[in-house]
């Protein structure tokens, strides 16, 4: 069973809007495991409250926890709380809006995993994966997996999301119903002075006007005797229908005010600090003052249905950009949660699908030197991190993703991405491993070769005029192809498992590990970027190959034109089994690490097609030829490496 931990903000002044929705999704989680299918049964959330909670220099502070029993929403899930931190967990979803430091340690111990939902704070790059539901001040800096507004889970009401609407529409508009809600908490006393200032002026005459009340107000009272005339709804247990009967909606930036937007309503935000004001300005919010309201602005707008106008009269601009702050924006033309960065808007999301999703993600080290890696890219279903010892960059696939090699992917796959199947491709395959055996040629005269991820044999087929030859592939139809077809010994097998020794027909040594075949020659064409424990591939390379024997292989290059010219396109594009991304530089240094020293490089793959345009224009495509091979610029390249010592 996969247990997934939701470690929100719980501590007072910080609102109760993190709180509420990871509770949320806890609720979500246990619902959809309702009818106890096989599936549902294999995850269990669990939500962490803690009694006391650890100051920034990691000392514990008493009388700052919402009380669960005071707190209604958990009365749903009392199942669920835990409140402390022990036991192993798949996954923890972190909802903080800046994370202490200090408890990202402790959760490192007992989680595998560590989420963080729209994380404000210097510590992003210590999450293994980072979803921004909101915009905030550091995405640029840290960019997330995934950034979208869909995943706060409203319903969109919206009719055109990003269609301006026509002035004179927007001037038959009347507000009748105006809704007030400053969170849970209010820590600010916003809804006071507001009420305070707006009722001075008299300007919701004639509206009909809701003030909902949070659990943990401080004005409760006040407002309940001094504005008992508005309709007072005090902790509903959802805003959702108060929204849809409302105008127009006076709030904070946060989940309030998006699930305003979603359901097609005009806002304003009031905001608790000058924080909350950048983010409203990121998001193209409207906004009428910090704390104290600005109730000239207010008053315009009120008297202006559909626009919010600065009220120092600054021109309108159309733009809606997610950063771009215009001074003057039709309330109605806001178009937050339609465009980002990494998703397609048309892409059905679920947060929740996302949560389970990660915890099946398999924890990652270095696959060359077990060494600690440092986030490179993200992407939705794939991390990229760059190991801070030996500097292989190398992947965290998000969720389960397995391929396998078997005879479809020779042929269907194959004839899908090539336009011919892997036997029908045979001969031009051949015609490329004679290049590589006319180099090893002239460091190895003879002797016995190894290919390693054989598949149907085109390079052992050139070799074995001159070696004899030997192969080991995953695919079973290749291995037969390869020993019936071309009468050259192979074996099925998966390289990568420490068990395995290559054991081939009519070997004396069948059954004796310490007396298996040695080899002058062991090769790999794109095949060492399929193994998830590379270095301990290339260190038992070491000890089948004799001395002075070569290890060649080939791979996607790193430092290619492609991934140069578009590094996020080229990793983006990457195949989900490409588990290291090699480069000449990291290559000579692993294989040294190793004890084998490169004798010969050769770049291939070179695409004048793919620099910058000006470049073509300027130099041509014959020029950039010969830049690509002098700098080594392909997109793939060959490593011919003598083990040491020889």
């Amino acid at each position: 069973m996969k247990k997934v931990l939701f470690v929100p903000v719980a501590e007072k002044n910080n609102g109760t809007g993190h709180l509420k929705r990871t509770i949320k999704w806890v609720k979500s989680i246990l619902s959809e495991s309702a009818p106890r299918s096989e599936d549902a049964l294999r995850y269990e959330p669990f939500i962490y409250i803690p009694i006391i909670p650890l100051d920034n220099n990691g000392k514990e502070e008493q009388g700052h926890v919402w009380n669960p029993t005071s707190f209604p929403d958990f009365k749903e899930i009392e199942k669920s709380i835990v409140s402390d931190l022990s036991g192993k967990y798949d996954v923890a979803v972190f909802d903080m809006r800046k994370t202490n430091p200090l408890l990202i340690k402790k959760l490192e111990k007992i989680a595998e995993i560590l989420v963080s939902v729209d994380e404000g704070g210097k510590e992003r790059e210590n999450f293994d994966y980072l979803i921004d539901t909101l915009p905030n001040t550091v995405s640029k800096a840290a960019p997330p997996n995934i950034f979208s507004t869909d995943l706060l889970g409203y319903k969109d009401k919206r009719n055109n999301r990003c269609e301006m609407v026509s002035e004179d529409s927007l001037k038959l508009k009347k507000y009748n119903n105006i809704l007030i809600s400053f969170g849970g908490e209010d820590s600010k006393g916003i809804t006071k002075k507001f009420l305070d200032k707006v009722q001075k002026k008299n300007i919701f005459k004639d509206m009909n006007v809701t003030v909902v009340i949070g659990p943990f107000f401080k004005d409760k009272n006040y407002i309940k005797n001094n504005f008992g005339f508005f309709n007072i709804a005090e902790s509903p247990a959802s805003l959702e229908n108060l929204i849809e009967e409302s105008d127009i909606v006076f709030t904070s930036f946060g989940l309030t005010a998006y699930e305003a937007l979603y359901a097609g309503k005009d806002l304003l935000l009031i905001n608790p600090s000058k924080y909350h004001r950048k983010l409203s300005k990121l998001a193209g919010f409207c906004e009428a003052g910090i704390i104290n309201p600005n109730i000239k602005k207010i008053e315009k707008i009120i008297n202006n249905p559909g626009y919010c106008q600065d009220y120092k009269g600054k021109n309108r601009s159309s733009s809606s950009s997610m950063y771009n702050s215009p001074q003057l924006v039709p309330l109605t033309q806001t178009c937050v949660g339609t465009d980002s960065n990494f998703v397609d808007s048309g892409q059905s999301l679920n947060i929740n699908e996302l949560f389970l999703k990660i915890a099946e993600t398999e924890k990652v080290s270095c696959p060359v030197c077990k060494g600690k890696g440092k986030i490179y890219k993200r992407y939705i279903y794939k991390n990229y991190l760059k190991c801070e010892n030996c500097g292989i960059v190398y992947l965290q696939n998000i969720g389960k993703n397995e391929k396998k090699y078997e005879k479809s992917y020779f042929f269907e796959e194959y004839k899908k991405q090539y336009g011919k199947t892997y036997i029908e491709d045979f001969n031009n395959i051949s015609a490329a491993s004679q290049k590589r055996v006319n180099i090893i040629k002239n460091f190895v005269k003879k002797g016995k070769a190894l290919d390693i991820g054989c598949a149907y044999g085109p390079f052992l087929n050139v070799m074995k005029d001159q070696y004899e030859c030997y192969g080991i592939d995953i695919s079973e139809d290749a291995v037969e192809y390869v020993n019936k077809n071309l009468g050259i010994k192979a074996v099925t097998g998966d390289f990568s498992l420490s068990d395995f020794i290559p054991v081939f027909p009519g070997d004396v040594s069948q059954n004796k590990k310490e007396e298996c075949l040695k080899f002058d020659i062991i090769t790999m064409w794109y095949v060492i970027e399929h193994f998830k424990n590379v270095g301990e591939v290339i260190e038992k390379i070491g000890k089948l190959i004799n001395k002075s024997g070569i290890f060649a292989f080939s791979t996607p290059n790193l430092s290619g034109i492609s991934s140069i010219y578009n590094k996020n396109k080229f990793l983006e594009s990457s195949p989900s089994d490409h588990y290291t991304l090699w480069n000449i530089l990291s290559a000579k240094h692993i294989l040294s690490q190793f004890g084998f020293k490169v004798v010969k490089v050769r770049c291939t793959g070179h695409h004048p097609e793919r620099f910058p345009l000006l470049l073509q224009k300027i130099l041509g495509f014959k020029i950039l030829s010969l830049i690509s091979r002098f700098f080594r610029l392909g997109d793939t390249f060959e490593i011919y490496a003598r083990r040491k010592n020889g």
